[in-house]
This record gives structure tokens, sequence and C-alpha cells, in this order.
């Protein structure tokens, strides 16, 4: 068995046990971090309480704030009394709206083309390539049957307010046909009912005429002829985007308007901070209770990583699952009183229950059950020279036909070296926080290559 390459697992009992232990220095560090710090924030904060420039700091940093806040809420304001003219106003459009009314499966539309010719149709310089006068005429119808005077005639005719009979009238651009000389300009209008579409469609052509007085003015002389005209039902997909789109934007505002009320709600005016001597106090007892806690962790953060990469001994329950030896006895070292957290921890690890006294003979006993009669005994391993005598001589005492040699470590003593040559069997005695694990597995190996009896180990602990 490689004793030297044996790994190492990481025991987080142990690593607990551990950390408690070192309560004390926890304590010691937690107590004087929090001093540090609390006292430094304290004597800071006591300072600011009388100095005029920080409290004029302050002064300006709290209308600065409050001035913010308020821009904020105004702001706010503004946009939530916009949203909501927005959605009153767009309610009224959708309940009074034509246009909105309509059944997109079921909408009858009038459509009609107005043909356009002229005398002689040639090209207009700087209107564009290929661009004739008859365009331009177009144009002008285009224009004229959507301007408001034209909108506000056909509208009394028909009662509807111009801005709904607008958005029910549709002129398109103007286009040609091969059979033709001039521009069209196609009419489409949606309604509800074929009665009311023709309503509409009369009362546009009704204007055509002072249309085209209007236009031969200002444009020169060309005739419009009024063609297919037709009225018809369909289902309009147009017209149900349109609607929809309508919707979706009534819900868009109400969602804007929600979110802008709560950014309002989540607006708090700032507080004035004012510094006092109660402040101060409050500050240095917050800044202890970090100091305190810092301290605390710190030692307990240094003690785990000193356990994972150290190398010594912690308790006979680590050697032994490290090694697999045999454990003959655990010896408790204390002797001074202990207070009762250390005696609680004492309880918990299952640590020096047995008084020295009993362990000693606990430990004879063991070992003579397993020692053979009139053998040489080697007692050796690198607990002190002390411990390792009154090991050696509790074995005497509890092995009267065995010869018991109380030697030191096998790696440095002369005495526990020449032994080793000469005994029968071997017990290592080892201390916890002083015997080193690369110690036990050097010794191991040398119990090993000297083909000696190893009848396990006690473990002497703090």
């Amino acid at each position: 068995m490689n004793y030297e390459n044996k790994d190492r697992e990481l025991n987080l009992k142990a690593l607990c046990f551990c950390v408690a232990r070192k309560w004390k220095r926890m304590l010691v560090a937690a107590l004087a971090l929090a001093l540090v710090l609390g006292g430094y924030k304290g004597w800071k904060s006591m300072s600011a309480v009388t100095d005029p420039e920080v409290l004029a700091q302050q002064q300006a940093a709290y209308e600065a704030e409050y001035a913010k806040h308020q821009g904020q809420v105004a702001a706010l304001n503004t946009k939530i009394s916009q949203l909501e003219e927005d959605i009153r106003n767009h309610g009224v459009y959708m309940k009074e709206s034509v246009l909105m009314g309509i059944d997109y499966r079921n909408t009858w539309t009038a459509s009609v083309d107005l043909y356009i010719e002229t005398p002689e149709n040639t090209s207009v310089s700087g209107a564009g390539e290929g661009y004739t006068r008859a365009d331009l005429i177009a144009d002008a119808y285009r224009n004229m049957l959507m301007s408001n005077l034209v909108l506000e005639k056909a509208a009394e005719s028909v009662d509807l307010a111009p801005q709904y009979l607008r958005e029910l009238i549709s002129v398109r651009l103007p286009v040609y046909y091969e059979y033709q000389e001039g521009p069209l300009v196609a009419v489409l209008i949606r309604s509800g009912d074929a009665e009311t579409a023709q309503k509409i469609l009369d009362a546009l052509l009704a204007c055509l005429d002072a249309m085209q007085d209007e236009i031969t003015a200002t444009m020169g002389k060309h005739t419009v002829n009024a063609v297919n005209p037709d009225v018809t039902a369909r289902v309009d997909e147009e017209l149900a985007d349109l609607q929809e789109n309508a919707a979706e934007r009534l819900l868009d505002y109400v969602s804007y308007l929600e979110s802008y009320r709560y950014d309002l709600e989540q607006l708090h005016a700032p507080a004035m901070s004012v510094l006092s001597a109660g402040g101060a106090v409050k500050s240095a007892v917050k800044y202890a209770v970090v100091g305190f806690i810092a301290g605390a962790f710190l030692v307990a953060a240094v003690t785990c990583v000193f356990f994972v990469v150290g190398d010594k001994v912690y308790s006979a329950e680590e050697l032994k699952s490290r090694y697999g030896l045999m454990l003959l006895g655990k010896v408790s070292l204390k002797n001074k009183k202990r207070c009762c957290i250390d005696r609680m921890l004492d309880r918990l690890e299952n640590r020096g229950k047995t008084e020295k006294q009993g362990a000693l003979a606990v430990m004879g006993a063991n070992v003579a059950n397993h020692c053979p009669e009139n053998a040489t005994l080697l007692v050796a391993g690198t607990a002190d020279e002390a411990a390792m005598e009154k090991v050696a001589a509790a074995l005497t005492k509890a092995l009267p036909g065995v010869t018991v040699i109380a030697g030191g470590s096998l790696l440095e003593s002369l005495m526990a070296i020449e032994g080793l040559s000469k005994c029968d069997a071997v017990l290592l005695v080892e201390r916890c926080g002083v015997s080193r694990y690369s110690q036990v597995g050097a010794q191991l190996e040398a119990i090993k290559g000297m083909d000696k009896r190893l009848l396990g180990c006690v473990v002497l602990e703090k």
C-alpha cells in the first residue's frame, strides 16, 4: 500500500467543527473590525454634523433631486393627460365613425372612373419624363375630390360629418389603358348599404361640373366623363385590417396609460438627508455590525483554507479513514477547565468523553488484545516526548510480559529507528494539530519496509 499517495477526502463535518473551534479568534476579529469600522464611521459622521460646508452640499443636493423629481412628475402627468384625451377622442371616433361601423364581410362599394381628354395631350416641361397635361389635370381632379370644399358640399347631401365622409372615399392615381388616349381617375366609396353608397357617389358627381369649370380656367380646355359606374357588395379585407388596427390602437393607449400611472405611483419625493447625532450613531452601529460579520467571516475563511491545504492531523477519525489504521485509543490531553462552548463542541464531536487515566487504561487493554506475549513493542510517532513517555508507562503497566520501548519519530529519532529493527510490533502515537499526514505516511512506509507488525495507532487529542 502506497501511504504517501493516499488521497485525502474532504470531510465537511470535520471542516465545520474546525471552524467552530476557532470561535474565540472569530469573536476577537469580529469585535476588532466592528470597533474599527464603527468608530471610523461614527467619527466621520459626527465631524460632518458640525461642518457648514457639508450641510450646504446636502441642501444643494436635496434641491437638485427635488427639482428632478418635480420634472419627472410633470412629464408623467402631461403624458397621462394626453393619453386620456387620446382615449376619449379615439372612443368618440370608434363610436361615430361610419367606416368603423361597416361590416367588412358585407361592404357596399360604389365606384366610378373619370376619363380625362384634352385637345392636345402634349408633354409638360419640368413635370417629369412622359408626364402630359392630361396627367396634371387628372391629378387636379384627384386633389379636388378630396378637398374640404367638395367634401363639405357632399356631406350636406348625405348628412355626414366631412371628416367621417373623407375616410369612406378612396381616389386612386391616374391610370392608362391601351385603348385610351387619356388617364382614368378611379373613385371608390365604401358604405354599409347600397343606398348610402349611391347617394355619396351622386353627391360627388354633382360637384363634377363645378370642378371642371375651375380646372379649365386654370389648366385649359378638357373633357371629363364619368364611366363604369357600379354599386356592389363584397368582402373588404382592407377594411378589416383598418378596423383591427384602430381597435389595437385603443388598447395601446390604455396600456401606455396604465404604465405611466404605475411609474407615477412609484415616484417618491426625495427625503432631506439631514445629519444629526442620532443619525451618526445609527451609521456607526450599522458599520459596526458589518465589521463584526466581516471579521468573523474572515477568520472562518482563513480557517477553511488552512484546513483544505494544510497537512496537520485534525482528528482520530480523519487519520483512521485516510490510512485504514486500527484505532486503539484516544487520549485527551486537556487539563485546564474549558468553557461551556468548548465542552459542547467536545460532546458534539465525541472528543474528551473519558478522563485521561481512564483513556490510558482503555488504550492499554486494547493493545494487550493485539500484542503478542513476551514481545518487544516499539512506541513511536511524532507526538512530543512527554506524551510518548506517559503512553509507554501506561503500556508497561498494562502489559507486564511485554518489553515496551519508548521512541520518537521513525523519521528523526535515532532511538526509534534502532528500536524498529529490534522490536516485534509497532504502535504509532500521533497528536492532533501537531502530527502531519506526510510524516505519518512516511513512518508507515518505514514500518512496511522493515516488515514489522503494526498494531495500530493511538491519537492524542487537544
